[in-house]
């Protein structure tokens, strides 16, 4: 009779538990750990074990993704979730006080990817009834993740600090070598040295730590700035003096964080006057993007420009980007609209014969599809979109 008692009741508290929502979180930081502890639990009564394993699923999910394992025996019994491989977000840790005999009979304890209303349905084991229901809620907050670049000037050298792209700069306050925070994002130092800049999100009080060195380049660069014409990002840089100079490398990064070259520019090499420089971008395809200048010296040695932020936003139909580009399989098109009239996309070889033709219905801004080019013969073939005023040619390669 207990036992059917107690298959009923846990049937009605399986139902509550994928259910469940938080109202009030614990901040944890992502990439950090965080300890949960549990002490009014059933240990030992009348002769007969009992096992405790916390678990920790995502909010609203029934799903577990990290699992203590047995832990019961002291009175309170305590485990280090991982904050490190979860995205930020909501998540709960429920305790379930269990049989310890079931154990050995392979039911318990619960690992990850066991489903917590299963859980909650076997009838042989003995819980206190608020186990399940018993929820502790945490929110893995997002780190104010940055990148930092030192440009000399006169006296001394700015420390420039560009965020990711999924942070909000208006929630950001920085410090320079342990000292007060602040909102501006650059600092001025008057001596070469390794500097140490702490970004903290004012809203959760995660910080993110980030090395930026800082050396006397044997240039002086003036200006750097970007700009939007016609749809592409245009650079241009200044120097009033170099002294064994090879070349600029221009690297561009869609996050402030993963940068790639995307052309070069040769140098004065030795100058004392003022030396103006410019670069056109007409690959990007997104609407904002960071850029460096990496300085190569004729000697060996290479040094970076602060870096700075450019957004081309162009108003109309007619920002594409394709990626990868060579590719064997599939090709992400990005592309932005200012109205959903229909598109014309085709993919045509070099002879100009369609492979294939789809209308398109985008939202406004930015879109993506994605194309399968698995069923192409590799060779190199064009992208065409038009919407019935303007046409855009890309080239895409099959591998």
């Amino acid at each position: 009779m207990r036992r059917i008692f107690t298959f009923l009741f846990l049937l009605s508290i399986a139902n509550i538990v994928s259910g469940q929502t938080c109202t009030d979180a614990t901040i944890v930081c992502a990439g950090s750990a965080f300890q949960v502890c549990k002490t009014n639990y059933t240990q030992s009564v009348m002769g007969t074990d009992y096992g405790l394993t916390l678990l920790l699923t995502a909010e609203g999910s029934t799903t577990v993704l990290q699992s203590s394992g047995d832990i019961s025996g002291a009175a309170q019994a305590c485990f280090t979730f991982d904050a490190a491989t979860l995205s930020p977000g909501t998540y709960q840790v429920r305790a379930l006080n269990y049989d310890a005999a079931q154990m050995n009979a392979g039911v318990f304890p619960v690992n990850p990817g066991d489903n917590v209303d299963a859980v909650g349905a076997v009838s042989d084991v003995c819980y206190n009834d608020n186990f399940l229901t018993d929820v502790r809620c945490f929110e893995v907050a997002v780190l104010p993740v940055a990148a930092a670049g030192c440009l000399p000037v006169n006296e001394g050298a700015v420390i420039d600090i560009a965020l990711a792209g999924n942070v909000d700069p208006a929630d950001v306050v920085y410090s320079l070598d342990g000292g007060a925070f602040q909102a501006d994002n650059e600092f001025i130092v008057t001596t070469v040295g390794t500097y140490t800049i702490t970004t903290m999100s004012a809203s959760s009080g995660c910080t993110f730590e980030i090395e930026v060195t800082c050396t006397s380049l044997p240039l002086e660069l003036t200006a750097f700035e970007g700009t939007c014409e016609e749809g592409n990002y245009v650079l241009n840089w200044t120097t009033s003096s170099e002294e064994d100079i090879s070349h600029f490398v221009i690297e561009r990064s869609a996050n402030g964080l993963d940068y790639m070259p995307i052309g070069e520019v040769v140098a004065a090499g030795h100058s004392t006057t003022v030396q103006n420089y410019a670069f056109k971008d007409e690959t990007g395809g997104l609407s904002r993007y960071y850029y460096r200048l990496h300085i190569i010296e004729t000697t060996g040695v290479e040094e970076y420009s602060r870096v700075i932020t450019v957004e081309c936003k162009t108003g109309s139909f007619g920002v594409l980007d394709m990626h990868p580009n060579p590719t064997s399989e599939a090709l992400v098109v990005t592309y932005e609209v200012t109205d959903r009239k229909a598109i014309t996309l085709k993919i045509a070889d070099v002879l100009g014969r369609t492979m294939h033709e789809e209308i398109l219905t985008p939202d406004l801004g930015l879109n993506t599809k994605m194309l399968d080019l698995s069923e192409l013969s590799p060779a190199v073939y064009v992208i065409l979109m038009d919407d019935g005023v303007r046409q855009i040619a890309k080239r895409a390669i099959r591998e």
